[in-house]
């Protein structure tokens, strides 16, 4: 599957990777609601593949409990795959 990025829309003040984790992610990521991997827990990402375009296309999709895009439908591919490097195991992050 090709995964096209999406233009991002022009905006004074671009929301931060922070901000938009904190609107859209935390509430799921922060605490491992409905199953969630807890941000950071090498543990719970375990179960996932550590290819960043294989995550991008299980975020687009959604993933079990989480809906497509992760609920922030004005996410730009790239902002994706930026929450994703927010969330995934620092150890991973470095790979």
């Amino acid at each position: 599957m090709h995964v096209a990025a999406r233009p991002q829309p022009v905006t004074e003040h671009a929301p931060s990777t922070a901000a938009i984790y904190s609107q859209f992610c935390a509430s799921c990521h922060d605490d491992g609601q409905y199953g969630a991997p807890v941000r950071g827990n090498i543990e719970d990402w375990d179960r996932f593949p550590r290819d960043r375009r294989q995550l991008l296309e299980l975020a687009i999709a959604g993933n079990k409990a989480m809906i497509p895009r992760g609920g922030c439908a004005d996410c730009s591919d790239e902002q994706l795959l930026e929450l994703i490097e927010f969330v995934i195991p620092q150890s991973w992050a470095e790979q």
